[in-house]
């Protein structure tokens, strides 16, 4: 696992995870009913080729060189249908784990911005001391986050 770029970094992140676990960002209850999704609630991406697609495209890379943006890792289910082991630390293809595929991801796009792409990597009680040991044993090329 790697530093937060920044004193700074570290104490917001800090901070923030503290937050979270003592339940400050959690929302009280809606009170109306969910409604489902309507004609023109989700907008498709511009193809490619538009100038839409420059533009988002041109805005995304800004964004990624900027350092702006981190990439979010959900690993906290058990894997209960892989026989209870962590999911993200089954091997899928040779002894490359889902885990390693996300990270290499990361890896690429870090590539391409020019700059590392930090990783908040949440993990549940089943899956933190494993998840843990797995990136001590192989640190990963980006910074990772672990809460």
């Amino acid at each position: 696992m790697a530093d937060l770029d920044s004193p700074d970094d570290q104490r917001l992140f800090d901070e923030l995870v503290r937050g979270y676990c003592a339940g400050e960002f959690s929302r009280p209850a809606r009170s109306e009913p969910f409604e489902p999704l309507q004609p023109g609630d989700i907008l498709p991406l511009p193809s490619p080729g538009t100038p839409d697609y420059a533009r988002a495209r041109q805005q995304g890379e800004s964004v990624l060189r900027a350092g702006q943006v981190a990439a979010l890792v959900v690993a906290g289910g058990a894997g209960t249908r892989f026989g209870g082991a962590v999911k993200a630390l089954v091997p899928v293809l040779e002894s490359k784990t889902f885990l390693d595929f996300k990270l290499a991801d990361v890896a690429r796009a870090s590539a391409d911005a020019g700059r590392p792409i930090a990783v908040a990597l949440m993990t549940s009680h089943l899956t933190d001391a494993a998840i843990r040991a797995a990136l001590a044993a192989r640190p990963p090329s980006v910074p990772v986050h672990v809460f």
